[in-house]
């Protein structure tokens, strides 16, 4: 075996290679490369360079960070990014004040995303390392940075709102016992959960813009709006899908809503956080608790006539919303104590089924209602 030296044509490394084949890998970069090339790639780096003494020749050569870029860039682009993450790496080995691979590696995060590992906070520390170490326009770094923590916000964020919203898989809950229906519920907290850390992911993000960028850049104030009304969408898609299975949302719940809907709303224009009601971060379930029970389903004929009898005439009387208030405080319990029996359907189905009866007459519809 006669082994000769050569350069890796991807990132410049210095090899020793067998020119009796005809192929081989890198073992820096782990590209494959025809051997042919590599060596010729050895003579193209020679340079001559002449001088008083006179002639000197140099060996320039190794492994190159620029060269690592371009192949992280690549596995990026082809959204591979465990290869991307590697290559960048490598550059970062070689050149680890380079803005240019902080930068690309704070956009390779993006690849490597899972709703248990939302990975906010490496993205947040590799763009800071990409302002730190730029040398030349440094604003125009910083601005793109912080352009795509608020796209990278945007992102995590529309992708819980859509899975929030996604009520396929605990839609038959609402047909369920007690104790069916909790089968399902006890996973969906968890998976519920998730998303929502989202919203605080998103936060973590815009939180890194600078005040005076958030006061006096108009563009970015309204892409801040949009991260608050994607977070209120999320929590009114919450509620909706807590209402399959009957879960009501403590208070200690709410008033962390509030609080992150305060943060988005930092920084803005006064007209702007007005825009933004803190109305639809506080929503909870008020689903007709036993009527759900005995019905089997939240959206049924019948529930969708209580449910208009509660808004369009309890909720409008003193009586009625007092009423309201101490149904609501008591009837998870109950339903949670009792639902499950024959007994307290039976009796129940009886009353409702009278009571459904005179509101139809009365002139309230059983169509589809949504509240």
């Amino acid at each position: 075996m006669s082994f000769v030296p050569a350069i890796c044509p991807q990132c410049g490394g210095r090899l020793n290679v067998d020119n009796r084949q005809e192929a081989a890998v890198c073992a820096y970069c782990g590209t494959p490369f025809i051997v042919e090339k590599a060596i010729i790639n050895l003579t193209a780096n020679f340079t001559t360079n002449n001088n008083f003494a006179g002639a000197t020749i140099n060996v320039t050569g190794g492994p190159s960070a620029e060269n690592f870029i371009k192949l992280a860039s690549n596995a990026y682009e082809s959204g591979n990014g465990k290869e991307a993450l590697k290559k960048i790496d490598r550059a970062l080995e070689l050149e680890p004040e380079s803005s240019k691979a902080w930068f690309l590696k704070m956009k390779i995060t993006e690849l490597l995303f899972t709703i248990d590992k939302p990975n906010a906070k490496d993205t947040i520390t590799y763009g800071k390392n990409a302002m730190k170490y730029a040398s030349s326009n440094r604003i125009k770094t910083k601005n793109d940075i912080y352009a795509y923590f608020l796209k990278r916000a945007n992102e995590i964020m529309t992708l819980a709102d859509t899975k929030l919203k996604d009520v396929s898989s605990i839609k038959s809950a609402a047909w369920l016992n007690a104790t069916e229906r909790q089968k399902i519920a006890n996973p969906d907290a968890e998976y519920r959960t998730k998303l929502l850390t989202l919203g605080e992911e998103g936060l973590r993000l815009k939180k890194e813009i600078t005040d005076s960028i958030v006061t006096s850049d108009e563009n970015v104030q309204d892409k801040i709006v949009e991260l608050a009304n994607l977070y209120c969408s999320m929590c009114e898609a919450d509620v909706k899908r807590c209402k399959y299975y009957g879960f009501h949302l403590s208070k200690s719940a709410i008033e962390k809503r509030k609080s992150i809907l305060a943060g988005f709303k930092e920084g803005l224009p006064e007209e702007k956080r007005n825009s933004i009601s803190d109305k639809r971060v506080t929503l909870n379930n008020h689903g007709c608790y036993v009527a759900t029970c005995v019905y089997g389903s939240y959206d049924c004929p019948e529930v969708w006539t209580l449910r208009r009898y509660r808004d369009h005439r309890l909720s409008k009387k003193w009586w009625g919303r007092t009423f309201i208030k101490i149904y609501y405080a008591a009837s998870p319990t109950i339903v949670r104590w009792f639902g499950n029996t024959t007994l307290f359907k039976s009796f129940f189905r009886k009353r409702l089924d009278k009571m459904v009866i005179k509101l139809n007459n009365k002139g309230f519809d059983d169509t589809p209602y949504n509240d």
